[in-house]
């Protein structure tokens, strides 16, 4: 998602990545049939989701809110109206996700032995990747028509790209579950499997905690920045030029450096757990503006003044 572009599936992509694979636990349903005569206890597998005590829209509601009192709201919006404004649309957008509903209906009714768990982390993945590029257009028309530095924007590019080397991660994390799930013995014991699903939630739970936080402070930054270059709830999300000097200086900076910590820590994080998949070369050749962005990126001031450790965006010409 980009500085004041349209609400998009990156806005909840770690909410569904949470929903879908935390909040799942394998059930067993038996029942008697009759053949030739004679009946037979028949025991199938599948998975199903822990009754949550908040809702998608409480969620959202309680994000909006929390959103509002971290921020210095415009004086041209009131706070409360504003998280109803963001509560909204972000509901709006989620109920007409219908490929989202679709995979996580399919999660529940599929009783193919966690299975359903990969296809979904690759739905999002294939999603994801097949709106990146867009994602990188946007930050890159961002830069041209703001008085913002370079810097800023190149930040959010990274930012996208965490993205995609965390759920790459998960991915495999996921497939590596998957196998030991079909193992003989946690195919026949049921103990055995609810333990692998277990030990695979322990695994994942902490990487989506991490992108949570990290998101939200994006989300944070990003809002301020548009909202300050708002005069009315209509203007929200619109394309605008992006004026630095109209945004509170003191709030900026430390949304700003609060993301950016949040940022790097992510990707220390990820680098700890997989260093191939974060330090992947991101390849602009094939697209005019992202080619752009990516030699942009190349500059040396830019990549001296970002100072990554560990995980730094390597980035071809």
């Amino acid at each position: 998602m980009a500085v004041s572009g349209a609400v998009t599936s990156l806005d909840y992509n770690t909410s569904a990545l949470r929903s879908g694979l935390l909040t799942v636990k394998p059930i067993e349903i038996a029942k008697t049939i009759k053949k030739y005569g004679l009946r037979f206890r028949q025991v199938t597998r599948r998975l199903d989701f822990e009754k949550s005590p908040r809702t998608f829209e409480d969620v959202v509601k309680l994000n909006n809110e929390i959103f509002v009192s971290k921020i210095e709201v415009p004086p041209q919006f009131d706070p409360m109206k504003l998280a109803e404004y963001y509560t909204k649309k972000s509901i709006d957008n989620y109920k007409k996700d219908t490929e989202l509903k679709q995979i996580i209906q399919e999660v529940k009714e599929s009783t193919r032995v966690a299975g359903p768990l990969l296809s979904f982390v690759r739905f999002i993945r294939n999603r994801f990747e097949s709106e990146l590029r867009d994602y990188i257009r946007l930050n890159a028309r961002g830069f041209l028509q703001s008085n913002f530095p370079l810097t800023f924007f190149s930040s959010f590019v990274l930012s996208d790209y965490t993205f995609h080397s965390c759920v790459l991660i998960l991915e495999n994390l996921v497939r590596r579950y998957e196998i030991r799930s079909n193992l003989p013995r946690a195919r026949t014991e049921f103990r055995i499997y609810q333990r692998v699903i277990g030990e695979m939630k322990g695994e994942i739970s902490p990487i989506i905690d991490q992108m949570d936080t990290f998101l939200m402070s994006e989300l944070c930054l990003k809002r301020v920045i548009d909202l300050w270059n708002s005069e009315t709830y209509d203007d929200i999300y619109k394309p605008k030029f992006l004026d630095m000097k109209k945004v509170k200086h003191e709030g900026l900076s430390r949304l700003e450096n609060e993301f950016k910590t949040n940022l790097r820590e992510t990707r220390h994080f990820l680098y700890s757990i997989n260093p191939s998949v974060v330090s992947t070369k991101y390849d602009f050749r094939n697209d005019s503006t992202s080619q752009m962005i990516g030699k942009l990126l190349m500059n040396p001031t830019v990549l001296r003044s970002e100072s990554w450790q560990g995980g730094l965006m390597d980035v071809s010409s």
